[in-house]
Formats: structure tokens, sequence, C-alpha cells
């Protein structure tokens, strides 16, 4: 991944899989939390790299108090389900559209097929996507699942 420009506005992680894995999920927890002592919330679902007792072991030391959302439920109870990804998909399919709206000939393959977006190119898809997904999208996924209270005091 060295090869590629990473905008400001996106990180990348990556498997051979392609599965969020233990490695990835560390990573990310030593990214993500500074562990300086203020307490904070995260809200995961119930995949089970989430659940790894290692995972938690660090998020622990972090302050990090972990909430699983109930098996069944992302789609009532988790802010990004509820408030965000819709949005960033239909600026994803955006996206896409007119990323293959700008292909010519040459990009089509031997069997006929349009090629697909290289690295580079998804990334700076997501990135343009990102910039679209507003503070107040974010901030309003949380009153949607009911986790904080708007200004008005509403759940």
């Amino acid at each position: 991944m060295g090869k590629l420009k990473i905008p400001n506005n996106c990180i990348v992680w990556s498997s051979l899989s392609g599965w969020w894995n233990e490695r990835l999920d560390h990573a990310w927890i030593d990214t993500t939390f500074d562990g300086d002592g203020e307490p904070t919330v995260l809200i995961r679902d119930q995949y089970p790299v989430h659940k790894m007792e290692s995972s938690a072991e660090m998020l622990q030391e972090r302050n990090v108090h972990q909430i699983f959302v109930p098996a069944g439920m992302t789609g009532k109870l988790q802010p990004l389900d509820v408030g965000v990804n819709r949005p960033f998909k239909v600026f994803w399919t955006d996206a896409y559209q007119k990323w293959r709206k700008r292909l010519g000939p040459e990009d089509v393959t031997k069997s006929g097929y349009l090629r697909n977006p290289s690295r580079q190119e998804l990334i700076d898809m997501v990135s343009e996507c990102w910039q679209k997904v507003t503070s107040d999208c974010i901030k309003n996924s949380f009153v949607r699942a009911e986790i904080v209270s708007d200004e008005n005091g509403a759940p």
C-alpha cells in the first residue's frame, strides 16, 4: 500500500482474506484509543472478533467500555447502521456511476467486461463520499438510535 495516496479523511486497513480479524482489531484499537484516562464508550456489534478477550483487554487498558448491540438489532440500535451507512451508500452509488461513465473502450477487458476500479480509485471514491457525510448526519444517527437526546430533549 506504500504507493497509494491515502487522503487525510481515510485510513486504509486490509487483510488477505478481506475480513476484519484480530490483528486489524488490535491495530485499530491502538490507533483509535490513546488511553488518556478519559472514560469512553464503544458500541460494537456481535461480530466474533469484536468479542475476543485480547481486544477486550486492550480496550479495558485504555478505559474504553464496550457495549454490544444485541444480535439482530444493529439496524435499530447501532448509530452507523441507523443514520450513516445509508447516506454513504447513496453517495457511493453516485460516485461509482460517475466513475463508470468516464470509462472508455480501453477500459473493457478481453472478456468484454468493464475493468474494476483500481485500489487508488476506490480510495479516492471513498474519500469523496465520506466528505459528503456531515457531522450533523453522524450526530443525528445517535439520536435516531436513541443513544442520546436531541437538543430539545427528545430521544
